[in-house]
């Protein structure tokens, strides 16, 4: 923590303003990885090199709006973001060279934590998200060599549960907002969903059909907030899937 709140000091305070220009001169760019809402809240990164911009409704009846941007200390781009559902404020960010972070934009230091638990691995971290329920201190995180790191920020760096979900392939990760599942996307057209206790509960496969196949590979997951329903996305063939429990009506 410490050494995590060291690195927000060096940052400096955040820039402030209306349509703001990144350094050089440059506009904001257009590379959206994520977006996520919390209470009015819209959290971006229009610039996916070390910069994490955010955009919240400071009043819904005046239509008024303040952009705000935070450095992210990394050295690397930022390829996942998730917003808490319980810590008004605090979200998650994965970067290209397997690290995490967790912010608070209430914080004067806004950078809270600092890990690495996809070492000695160097893949991208393509999905990350706060667990679900009420414990706003357990995220998961996803990288791109295939493993799921289930972390406590309160203990340590160290993650407490590995999935080895996919073999080099993972491309895609969702976390259900209530429900004690996540699942993960591959490349290999394939899709598989967990317990929070790193137990397998089902997997979907590419299966061949006279209407044409039923799943691609994989580039986004996203589970419904309430219902046990999951979506996913194929960047091959622009087919958009869902999938449901057996007795679901």
């Amino acid at each position: 923590m410490d050494r995590a709140r060291e690195e927000g000091r060096k940052a400096g305070p955040p820039a402030v303003g209306r349509g703001r220009e990144e350094e050089g001169g440059k506009g904001p760019t257009n590379s959206w990885v994520g977006l996520k809402m919390r209470k009015g809240t819209f959290f971006s990164n229009t610039n996916p090199f070390s910069t994490l911009s955010f955009q919240f409704q400071a009043n819904f009846k005046t239509n008024s709006s303040q952009f705000q941007t935070i450095q992210s200390t990394a050295d690397s781009a930022i390829s996942s973001l998730s917003a808490s559902q319980v810590r008004s404020g605090h979200f998650a960010a994965g970067f290209a060279d397997g690290s995490v972070r967790i912010y608070d934009v209430r914080s004067p230091d806004r950078l809270v934590y600092v890990a690495r638990p996809h070492a000695p691995r160097t893949e991208k971290v393509v999905g990350i998200g706060f667990q679900p329920g009420f414990d706003p201190y357990k995220i998961v995180s996803a990288s791109q060599a295939g493993d799921i790191q289930f972390l406590d920020v309160r203990r340590a760096a160290e993650p407490y549960l590995t999935i080895e979900a996919h073999r080099g392939s993972l491309t895609a990760l969702a976390v259900h907002r209530h429900a004690p599942v996540v699942a993960s996307g591959s490349a290999k057209q394939m899709i598989k969903v967990f317990s929070l206790e790193g137990e397998q509960l089902t997997i979907i496969r590419y299966q061949p059909s006279f209407m044409g196949q039923r799943i691609g590979s994989v580039n986004c997951l996203s589970f419904h907030p309430y219902k046990s329903l999951l979506a996913a996305g194929a960047g091959d063939n622009g087919l958009v899937s869902i999938y449901a429990e057996e007795n679901y009506k």
